[in-house]
């Protein structure tokens, strides 16, 4: 799990809660870094116009983009497309779902472990 996620939780501290914030602004302090990642929780519902609003603000439309649905588990489903095409292509998809949008999107194929291997422990399926 990423400090991202971790560090405030285990400090009781939600990144997003109903009524008080519902964007989080991540970003690193390497001066070096350029480009920006968009990660949008519970969003799947809505992607058609989350696109939208992303084009709207500029972002370009040949942008890479990814659905994770049901992330970690076993029937986990990932779609990448474009941030102009995202909402059809993900369309089967179901929630629980993150979405990715950024060049980051490309490193998918030379990082992805889910492929090769059970995010499960070994010891998992023992009892």
């Amino acid at each position: 799990m990423s400090a991202l996620a971790a560090v405030p939780a285990a400090a009781g501290i939600p990144l997003t809660h109903r009524g008080v914030a519902s964007r989080v602004r991540v970003l690193s302090g390497r001066s070096e870094t350029e480009g920006e990642t968009i990660v949008i929780f519970m969003g799947l519902h809505a992607l058609a116009d989350v696109c939208a609003d992303l084009l709207a603000e500029g972002v370009d439309p040949d942008t890479p983009a990814a659905v994770i649905s049901r992330g970690t588990c076993d029937d986990q489903r990932v779609v990448v497309a474009d941030v102009r095409t995202l909402p059809q292509a993900a369309a089967a998809l179901r929630a629980p779902a993150l979405v990715i949008v950024g060049d980051v999107v490309r490193l998918r194929g030379a990082l992805s472990t889910r492929s090769r291997r059970s995010l499960r422990s070994p010891a998992a399926g023992r009892r």
